[in-house]
């Protein structure tokens, strides 16, 4: 009898991040380097972030870099273009949203010492 009751209060019990009676979650965080100084075009700040994705296949490691390209507007596209640079490692949290993540927090997770010009 007790064993029915504990799988019935693991069965209520809610996921990670959801809200009570929520059996769902719908978050993205990347984390990666980027690829290229950010862009600005008018309103809009562009970035690329590489990210990895290492697997085993025969016997022999397997590394896959896939590019995101990632568009700002507002605070968060002048702030990346305050703080990022080419190399930087960068974190995006957000949630999908038909073909697109809306962006929610942007961070920046190691700044590169800054290059001395001659």
């Amino acid at each position: 009898m007790k064993k029915t009751k504990q799988k019935e209060e693991m069965v209520k019990k809610p996921v990670f991040g959801c809200k009570k009676n929520q059996n769902s979650l719908n978050n993205v965080i990347l984390i990666g380097h980027i690829g290229q100084e950010p862009v600005k075009d008018g309103e809009k700040t562009t970035i690329s972030i590489a990210t990895n994705y290492a697997y085993l296949k025969d016997d022999e490691w397997i590394s896959e870099t896939e590019w995101n390209n990632v568009t700002l507007f507002g605070k968060k596209a002048d702030y990346v273009l305050k703080n990022v640079e080419k190399g930087s490692l960068f974190q995006i949290e957000g949630r999908l949203n038909k073909n697109y993540v809306k962006v929610e927090s942007i961070q920046v997770l190691n700044k590169l010492p800054k290059k001395e010009v001659n």
